[in-house]
């Protein structure tokens, strides 16, 4: 009596510990379980571990015996023996040693990892609607319950209807990159995964997929955990061990039912948490994923932004649900160069270069016209691949640099067109979030919240794309109305002609000569006049 006593006391304990658990029950041979504050979608899993043969309330007297086909978990060498005691009738009590409730929360684990490995367990499932999941017309004994977000819950349905609270929450995770300004093919970007893992923590495991531009440095990868001490604050973070966890890379999924060998996905790596490191979480614990990925040359050959999705799977392996994914998108950006003179007419031959701070960007014009940076690949001994450091300006089209991310920039006249003016300074060019000029120049974001990008040349926001306006004439004669050509966004660089000096074959000269004859014959006849003069005097 004092043990079966005993036995409902801890179960009850760690009920609502776990569950906040409330029996209540009658006489009849079957009861109901319900699970208050469910959480919609998630799956509840009843276990029946005994049988309840016979009970009496008023003396708090229970007679159980151990139910089909559980006798091999609690019996010889089964995990649950240490436990509990089965006697020749396969009536069952529970070992003096035993009853704390950190050894009835053990026995209700090692119970679930025994059904979920069985074949002949299936238990009673029920997923839920909405906030309320009801177990009906159960057979009464001593159940477990099983939620697919980790928590365990044991609990004996000594009275006909039981009312279990769950208490336990969703693991949320978020995801962040890091891109330095002026990032090119080589640089690293670092990512940041944080998870807010909850207590009964089962099974997680995050999928990390990368778009084609970025590289998995796995040597990067670290791992570290702080328990939340209170709601806006976590303890200083500790550094998982490697053996805490499993990095697998490369993972195809085979999600296509009707062909189950199709590979209709790739993560680029898979981090699966071991249920032992799980287990020790006793609260809710911010646990840090950091690693870089290092750009390649698919980041600018491609005009798509370099992504990376992470999701968290959680829950039982059988059960596997998946958070919204987290995804990152870092962008490259197109910018045009268009070149005229003071009429805005197109000038062709002007020799540019671009540069980063003061090294010169190298090259690759693509094959519809554009220019990219110029990758590894291209430079590699055997590449066919044509790299220039300098551009030259048409009198057909504008130029447009492709493939470059956010920072600073410098477009550089290296050579003029004939007849017309060096620029007598670089121009300034940057890749960087737009501001509100009229309201405090606060950086600007679009309706989901991400960074409107723009180009700056010289300081004043240009937008990416020139849109060029030939010359119109309207009219006829006295009535015809002229609108010159107009250059409105990109990078704009105008040269002027100088003015003309006069040249040693032209009228100039002609005009020395005349003037030069006029008065050498001019000094001739008074020269003449003079001698004249003398001579009569004489």
């Amino acid at each position: 009596m004092k043990t079966m006593k005993k036995l409902a006391a801890v179960a009850l304990a760690l009920v609502m510990a776990l569950c906040l658990a409330a029996p209540a029950f009658a006489a009849d041979n079957d009861g109901s379980i319900t699970i208050n504050n469910a959480i919609e979608g998630q799956i509840y899993t009843a276990y029946k571990i005994f049988d309840l043969e016979s009970f009496d309330n008023e003396s708090n007297a229970f007679s159980y015996k151990v139910a089909e086909p559980w006798t091999n978990f609690v019996t010889g060498e089964g995990a649950g023996a240490a436990y509990v005691t089965v006697d020749e009738q396969n009536y069952v009590t529970w070992n003096d040693d035993k009853k704390s409730e950190a050894d009835v929360a053990e026995f209700a684990k090692l119970a679930l990892e025994y059904a979920k490995a069985n074949g002949e367990i299936t238990g009673t499932a029920q997923t839920a609607e909405g906030a309320t999941v009801v177990f009906e017309n159960l057979p009464l004994g001593y159940y477990l319950i099983d939620s697919s977000l980790g928590a365990l819950c044991s609990l004996d349905t000594t009275n006909k209807e039981v009312v279990m609270r769950e208490k336990n929450e969703k693991p949320t995770d978020k995801k962040e990159s890091e891109m330095d300004p002026n990032s090119k093919v080589g640089s690293e970007v670092k990512y940041t995964v944080t998870i807010n893992a909850k207590k009964g923590a089962q099974a997680y495991v995050v999928h990390d997929t990368m778009g084609a531009g970025l590289t998995f440095n796995s040597d990067s990868l670290v791992v570290t955990a702080a328990p939340v001490v209170e709601e806006s604050e976590t303890a200083e973070p500790v550094t998982v061990a490697p053996e805490n966890y499993t990095l697998t890379q490369n993972v195809p999924h085979h999600d296509n039912e009707e062909d189950p060998e199709e590979v209709t996905s790739t993560c680029t790596f898979e981090l699966a948490f071991d249920q032992d490191y799980l287990n020790t979480l006793t609260g809710d614990t911010t646990i840090v994923i950091t690693y870089t990925a290092t750009i390649n040359s698919n980041a600018v050959i491609s005009k798509d932004p370099i992504t990376n999705k992470e999701t968290l799977s959680y829950g039982d392996n059988n059960r596997t649900e998946e958070t919204p994914g987290n995804k990152t998108e870092d962008k490259f950006y197109d910018f045009d160069l268009v070149k005229t003179d003071s009429k805005n007419e197109l000038l062709a031959d002007a020799v540019f270069q671009l540069k980063e701070g003061n090294t010169v960007i190298e090259l690759v014009q693509n094959t519809d016209g554009t220019y990219r940076p110029a990758v590894a690949e291209d430079k590699a001994e055997g590449s066919e691949v044509m790299v220039v450091s300098q551009i030259t300006t048409n009198d057909i089209s504008k130029i447009t640099f492709t493939g470059f991310a956010p920072g600073a920039y410098t477009l550089e006249e290296v050579t003029a067109p004939g007849g017309y003016n060096k620029l007598k300074a670089p121009v300034e060019i940057q890749i960087a979030q737009k501001k509100d000029v009229n309201n405090e120049n606060k950086p600007m974001v679009d309706d989901k919240g991400n960074p409107m990008m723009t180009l700056y040349v010289d300081g004043v926001d240009r937008g990416f794309t020139a849109t060029i306006t030939p010359a119109t004439t309207e009219g006829e004669g006295e009535n015809a109305v002229t609108t010159p050509a107009s250059v409105e966004g990109g990078v704009h660089i105008t040269n002027y002609t100088g003015a003309e000096l006069p040249s040693t074959g032209g009228i100039g000269t002609t005009i020395f000569y005349i003037v030069g004859a006029v008065l050498a014959v001019g000094a001739g006849v008074l020269l003449v006049t003079k001698k004249k003069m003398g001579a009569d005097e004489e």
